[in-house]
């Protein structure tokens, strides 16, 4: 299988916006993007909670207010786009349903 093929899937919302019962997100992942450049940028997202977490759990700075926040909206942001890569993943392994399953190539 070849890495290039894995590909950002659509349908992952994330940022509830207005009342609940509407069921509504502002942001989305944008469809068709590549591995590579997903996990990168989901690198550099994980990479900004580093300090505010490790100042929190050191007890120089509660995770508080807009730390808080900051701290969910980026976690948001990389579960988003790793469950698109993850959809991506399985359109390209299980591209249809009712196919046969890939064999298995490992060695015993």
């Amino acid at each position: 299988m070849s890495l290039s093929r894995i590909k950002t899937a659509s349908g992952h919302q994330f940022h509830g916006t207005g009342w609940v019962d509407k069921n509504q997100c502002l942001f989305s992942v944008t469809p068709g993007l590549p591995l590579g450049d997903v996990l990168e940028s989901i690198s550099n997202l994980l990479d900004t909670l580093e300090d505010p977490i490790h100042e929190a759990a050191m007890g120089e700075r509660p995770l508080q207010d807009n730390h808080a926040w900051l701290v969910l909206h980026t976690l948001h942001s990389a579960k988003a786009a790793l469950d698109a890569l993850a959809d991506g993943l399985d359109q390209v392994i299980l591209p249809n349903p009712h196919s046969e399953p890939l064999a298995d190539t490992t060695e015993a």
